[in-house]
């Protein structure tokens, strides 16, 4: 390797910035042709999946995701008129991973977009999926703290899942993404999406059989990561939703699993409201 210390100043200064900036400028072109080399392959595998809308690939040694338009509606004649556009459903769909890739947030990156279809990056598997195969009660209450967290991250964005079930949070190599984000991802109240999700995310985990303790280390995670206005705000919800608790509670022997679920996120989470109001 050559010394360049016996150069002024100034001028080592130059080639170190002229090495960096050459440096940045391979790595962009490489980056372009990958992307041409993978539109292409795009090109020819579409071919193959001509009855898939949602299909994963492999391209350079790294899985992706491909969703296409979904042209044809199913369902009964109502469904076919109030459904949305699909093609404006899908163009709010690429713009909301767009915005979401802008600001960094914990979303699938976009990496091919068209009219008729988009790649995204794979993400890993679903959190419903690994608890279902997984007895490891360590590793669920690691992920379940890393979800939180993100979740808390993503609102600090301000951005709003809508609705942050397990089967919609994935992780790879250690770092929690969301997926499939509701069409209320652009509403304007974001303060109630918000705190909509935290008391989805919380029902959710009531779904799932997570263990009250759980569930309140979850909460207090989401608390210290920045989450404390939300909650505060989620609380004064699930207080002005009390009288459907006493609606809900009388079926309870119906064992039925959302039915259970809201009523447990109720009997969590109106003590706390109590508390914090006889606190104030």
């Amino acid at each position: 390797m050559i010394s360049l210390s016996f150069l002024p100043t100034n001028i080592f200064m130059f080639f170190i910035k002229f090495y960096v900036n050459i440096c940045k400028n391979l790595e962009f072109f490489r980056y372009i042709n990958k992307m041409q080399n993978l539109k292409q392959y795009v090109n020819e595998i579409l071919k193959d999946h001509n009855d898939e809308r949602v299909f994963s690939f492999e391209f350079d040694g790294q899985k992706f995701w491909l969703k296409r338009i979904e042209k044809s509606i199913e369902g009964s004649f109502l469904t076919k008129i109030f459904k949305p556009n699909p093609y404006k459903s899908f163009a709010a769909e690429i713009k909301k991973l767009e915005i979401l890739n802008e600001a960094n947030a914990p979303a699938p990156k976009l990496v091919l977009k068209s009219d008729e279809f988009f790649v995204i990056e794979d993400v890993g598997e679903p959190v419903s999926r690994l608890f279902k195969y997984s007895t490891d009660e360590k590793f669920k209450h690691e992920i379940l703290l890393k979800a939180a967290r993100a979740l808390a991250g993503l609102h600090a964005l301000n951005f709003a899942h809508g609705r942050p079930a397990l089967r919609d949070i994935a992780i790879k190599n250690d770092e929690i993404k969301f997926l499939d984000f509701e069409s209320k991802f652009f509403s304007k109240d974001l303060e109630l999406q918000k705190c909509r999700d935290l008391l989805v995310f919380i029902h959710e985990l009531y779904r799932q059989k997570i263990s009250n303790e759980l569930v309140k280390e979850a909460i207090d995670e989401y608390i210290k990561a920045n989450g404390s206005e939300i909650y505060e705000h989620s609380l004064r919800l699930i207080v002005k939703f009390k009288p459907l608790y006493y609606l809900l509670r009388p079926f309870k022997f119906l064992d039925k699993k959302d039915l259970n679920a809201a009523i447990s996120t109720f009997e969590l989470l109106l003590p706390a409201a109590k508390s914090k109001i006889t606190s104030i």
